[in-house]
């Protein structure tokens, strides 16, 4: 009976594994090796955008340089088809060939020149590139989801709606995100404008910030006294709410010369830069057409609440030139006015004016001429305040002042996460600023 036993036990000692040992061994594989796969995905994904960043940067670089050779100094609107990056390849996978400029017969060369040892490299990422400052000639990686990476590495995701807002989601460099907003009214009033159809948000920022930068300029050339007089009392306020005190040489040891006081008057005048950009959206956001063209017509703005006296003259010069942007760029930018006993376009007036604000040194004549174009537009005596309030009731002009108001109001808006993400370092040309806009509106 022993013996019995004793085989019958060896017989059913034998082991092994049974079915749903043997399903659940292969699910955990199977997850294991989904789990790796997802990892060795995403590493070479960064990889790839590492690899794709760098040849952007040589990309800049050499658009540059052959530019600068060129003596290029004014770079055309994408839009214009001047400016062309081509790429060749699958998608996901795309060489770059070359970048035409209309205009200038040896640039390919030139460029190509710049671009040598890099000509056989691929972006694995991103699917072409999108020329986005006209000041600057920087491009930027457009993905294939339409995420985009700016210059300064903020990804921009595609616009989306969340509670009838049009939302856009920005990943900042260093960690963290912000969304930007745009009322679905705003984003139709510029889209109806001649902003919309004839120029680009980069285009207008551009613009506005001719205004900004002069302002600035003339800013730096006047006494503390007399700068308190013409700063806008709402830019104080934004400075002085931020810590941000004008820095005096003789704090330094080495005064003006001393690299700490011009570390700190740069910071000052950047920040006051970034608080006039404010305060010109601050006072715009509330207008209507309607306020603002009686203003201009009355030549009247204390009813539009941009300030009193001197200090009015920052945000009215903005709001005049915005106007006086949105005609010269109309298909009523032909129209012949008179200024001062001559006949000129619109748009050859309104260059002159730009010219002004665009100076080395503008001064503070060159403001107060872009408030004085308010009161030539609407000089009676010479047939121009006819011709322009055609443009204001037939012409589309409401509409321009609408998309203009649109544009400083979502400035406004999003002033939180302008100032969170740093998008205004430069002013209204700043690069992050003006894609984000233009995710925005688009």
């Amino acid at each position: 009976m022993a013996r019995n036993s004793s085989k019958s036990k060896r017989r059913y000692d034998v082991t092994g594994f049974t079915l749903v040992e043997l399903v659940i061994t292969i699910a955990v594989l199977a997850v294991l090796s989904g789990i790796g796969a997802l990892g060795y995905s995403g590493y070479i994904t960064k990889a790839n955008e590492a690899h794709d960043l760098a040849l952007l940067g040589a990309v800049n670089t050499a658009f540059q340089s052959a530019c600068t050779e060129e003596e290029i100094t004014e770079y055309p609107a994408p839009e214009d088809d001047i400016v062309a990056a081509n790429l060749l390849g699958d998608e996901g996978s795309k060489k770059l060939d070359t970048i035409t400029f209309t205009g200038y017969d040896d640039f390919d060369s030139v460029f190509k020149k710049y671009f040598e040892g890099n000509e056989d490299a691929e972006f694995k990422v991103y699917v072409e590139l999108e020329y986005v400052n006209s000041n600057l000639g920087t491009f930027v990686g457009l993905r294939p989801d339409g995420t985009i990476t700016t210059a300064s590495g903020m990804k921009i995701h595609p616009p989306t709606v969340k509670n009838g807002k049009t939302t856009v989601e920005v990943e900042l460099p260093g960690g963290g995100k912000v969304e930007y907003v745009l009322e679905g009214e705003d984003k139709d009033n510029f889209a109806n404008s001649s902003f919309g159809t004839n120029m680009s948000m980069p285009e207008l920022l551009d613009e506005v910030d001719h205004v900004v930068q002069a302002a600035g300029k003339v800013l730096e050339q006047l006494s503390p006294s007399l700068m308190d007089m013409i700063l806008p009392s709402s830019v104080q306020e934004l400075l002085a709410a931020n810590g941000y005190t004008a820095p005096k040489p003789e704090d330094y040891p080495g005064n003006e010369s001393d690299p700490d006081y011009i570390a700190a008057l740069n910071a000052y005048n950047s920040a006051r830069l970034n608080a006039i950009v404010m305060s010109v959206a601050q006072a715009s956001k509330d207008l209507s057409a309607d306020a603002v063209i009686a203003a201009v017509n009355s030549g009247n703005y204390d009813s539009l609440g941009l300030g009193s006296g001197n200090q009015a003259l920052v945000p009215t010069a903005a709001l005049v030139y915005g106007v006086l942007t949105g005609y010269a760029n109309s298909d009523r930018g032909s129209d012949i006015i008179t200024v001062d006993g001559e006949e000129t376009t619109v748009a050859e007036y309104y260059k002159s004016i730009s010219d002004g604000l665009n100076a080395a040194e503008p001064n503070i004549s060159a403001l107060l001429g872009v408030v004085q174009a308010a009161n030539i537009l609407t000089d009676p005596d010479n047939g121009n305040l006819e011709m322009f309030n055609d443009y204001l009731q037939n012409g589309g002009g409401k509409n321009d002042i609408d998309g203009y108001i649109a544009a400083m109001r979502a400035i406004n808006d999003n002033s939180g996460s302008l100032t969170t993400s740093g998008a205004l370092e430069k002013g209204f040309s700043d690069d992050d600023l003006s894609t984000i806009l233009d995710s925005l509106f688009g």
